[in-house]
């Protein structure tokens, strides 16, 4: 079977967003913050939203933009990079931000179909991410769409769950 792709108006369907967001990280952890910032990303410059819908219902959510030097998430993950020598991963990176899939829908192709659609027709040469420590079945996904581990457990702003930093290079294979 295959569901729809197709761009997502963050401004209509934030709440909605985040509440898929968060079904699927608390098959992870029970006590995540919920990505709230995403009710608002909508409107970021350069930011591209895809959206698996079935039945007139999001199942699936990826979120990314063009990366910068001077991001939140660029600020907080370059002291791990650096420490790892793959500081160069910032320059020309799309940031995927988000990729979730509710967990009644995971292992359909959902999630391939997802990072496929939001990184197809990229300029940059690379993409990057962060995913939590023990997330070890986000990883593998990962993993098999060609990123790398590039930084060793990390903690943001030196508290919280560990996270690791991923890259790969664009296109996907």
């Amino acid at each position: 079977m295959t569901w729809p792709i197709v761009p997502l108006d963050l401004g209509a369907h934030g709440a909605e967003a985040v509440a898929l967001s968060l079904a699927a990280l608390r098959t992870v952890d029970q006590d995540v913050r919920p990505p709230e910032y995403l009710a608002g990303a909508g409107d970021w410059p350069g930011v591209v939203t895809r959206c698996a819908v079935d039945d007139g219902r999001m199942i699936g959510l990826a979120v990314g933009w063009p990366g910068s030097t001077s991001t939140w998430w660029s600020d907080r993950v370059r002291p791990a990079l650096i420490a790892s020598g793959t500081e160069v991963w910032l320059d020309g990176a799309f940031e995927v931000c988000e990729l979730h899939v509710h967990p009644v829908h995971h292992g359909r192709g959902i999630g391939t179909a997802l990072l496929r659609a939001l990184l197809s027709g990229r300029t940059e040469e690379r993409a990057a991410l962060s995913v939590r420590a023990i997330n070890e079945g986000a990883e593998r996904f990962y993993e098999r769409h060609g990123f790398t581990r590039l930084t060793e457990p990390f903690r943001f702003d030196g508290h919280g769950p560990d996270y690791r930093v991923l890259g790969a290079p664009l296109p996907l294979p």
